[in-house]
């Protein structure tokens, strides 16, 4: 099992789009157990507890990266990020999904793996390098290289 602590984050700050983020003090408690069926999920709305959830095609879109089939997983998700409002649910979704199916791979949290991997699913750095990083980063997409730089908030 593992328990995650995501942030939520906001994004386009300034003159850079898709590069500037920072972390806010919201966050997503998303944990990741081993279940008997192929997918458990609680903690959501009905119309995002199946295969279609976010977290879940993350999680399965990790393990399709290294070519292995998806472990049998429960996900609990208590969040506090609100959907469709800017705050980077969305990128929220998907670096637990990445940490989870990482774990469940018998992987490190390696941060740059789950940069990478976060930003081929989500598109663009701009809001999983601060739900990864925390703070606020900078990044950029070069073709399949992300760069992120950290900037501590005081």
């Amino acid at each position: 099992m593992i328990e995650l602590r995501v942030p939520a984050t906001t994004a386009n700050l300034g003159p850079g789009f898709d590069s500037l983020g920072a972390a806010v003090s919201l966050h997503a408690h998303i944990s990741f157990s081993d279940s008997e069926k192929a997918l458990e999920i609680n903690g959501c709305t009905r119309e995002y507890c199946n295969s279609d959830n976010l977290i879940y095609t993350s999680y399965c879109e990790a393990f399709d990266i290294y070519g292995l089939k998806p472990k049998n997983v429960k996900i609990d998700i208590k969040s506090e990020i609100p959907t469709s409002r800017g705050l980077g649910s969305s990128a929220a979704c998907v670096v637990a999904g990445v940490a989870g199916a990482l774990h469940a791979m018998g992987m490190e949290l390696d941060k740059k793996l789950m940069l990478d991997m976060s930003t081929h699913i989500e598109g663009h750095p701009d809001n999983v390098a601060p739900a990864i990083y925390g703070g606020l980063t900078a990044s950029m997409k070069d073709g399949e290289q992300v760069f992120t730089r950290q900037f501590k908030l005081h």
